[in-house]
């Protein structure tokens, strides 16, 4: 890939992962190029539609060439349409964003969101990735992929085999993934994952503090929309095809905002 190509795509995943307009400074900044490097990426960005400037201002957001390549991207996951409106009325349920999250080598995709009703939510953008370790949704289907793959994603992490051991046992022993990084007092978010025959495909995320850790059994108002979906999966196993499940894990890099 050419360096001025390289430039464009780093650009735009600063425009696609930031929650707010950015100038050119502050682009500059984060990529650690030269002003004038990014003004003139962000005009041929803008040319070709994938950026655009934020109310006439001067600052940029994604645009619509952009957007449009994105919903391609998710639309390859076609699980999306069978877990959708079990997301929606989990969330209606709980009040709570509801996600799904989909592996991509040892990384962790947002492929759906359904918004929940809260007045205050606490979820991340469809788009948000990560290695499957670092997130409660990630960790919900790295706890299920048996003890040849967690190891390998040990050491494609450098990461004690044992230490990944310890964090994934009480996931495997209760079914499911709790938030220990925001926990209110006696609640938790929770993820559930998602399988097909076994293999975890996927996880159902609850973005919220909607689990009373004292009685980390009471999941059956959830569970029930998660098994509706697995029926359905085990009918329709095409539609839980993951697109880049051939790719060799080690060798899938990706960066956030995608």
């Amino acid at each position: 890939m050419s360096s001025s190509a390289t430039r464009a795509l780093k650009i735009l995943a600063l425009l696609g992962s930031s929650g707010e307009p950015l100038g050119v400074t502050e682009l500059a900044r984060r990529a650690g190029l030269p002003p004038g490097t990014v003004f003139r990426t962000l005009d041929a960005l803008q040319r070709g539609a994938f950026a655009e400037r934020y109310r006439s201002s001067s600052r940029y957001v994604v645009g619509p060439a952009a957007f449009r390549l994105r919903q391609n991207f998710f639309a390859r996951f076609r699980l999306r349409e069978l877990a959708l409106p079990h997301l929606l009325k989990i969330a209606a349920a709980s009040g709570e964003t509801t996600s799904l999250v989909v592996p991509i080598g040892w990384h962790g995709l947002r492929v759906a969101v359904a918004r929940g009703g809260n007045e205050i939510t606490q979820a991340s953008p469809l788009g948000t990735l990560g290695p499957l370790a670092g997130h409660y949704a990630g960790r919900a289907l790295l706890a299920h992929m048996g003890d040849e793959r967690i190891n390998a994603y040990a050491a494609w992490a450098n990461t004690q085999s044992n230490e990944l051991a310890a964090v994934l046992a009480p996931i495997q022993a209760r079914g499911f993934a709790i938030d220990d990084s925001r926990a209110v007092p006696g609640r938790s978010a929770l993820a559930l994952p998602v399988r097909l025959a076994g293999d975890p495909i996927a996880s159902i995320a609850i973005e919220g503090p909607v689990l009373d850790l004292a009685h980390t059994h009471g999941t059956a108002a959830w569970t029930t929309e998660l098994e509706a979906l697995e029926r359905q999966v085990a009918l329709r196993p095409e539609l839980a095809a993951n697109p880049y499940a051939h790719l060799d894990p080690t060798l899938v890099t990706l960066d956030g905002g995608t």
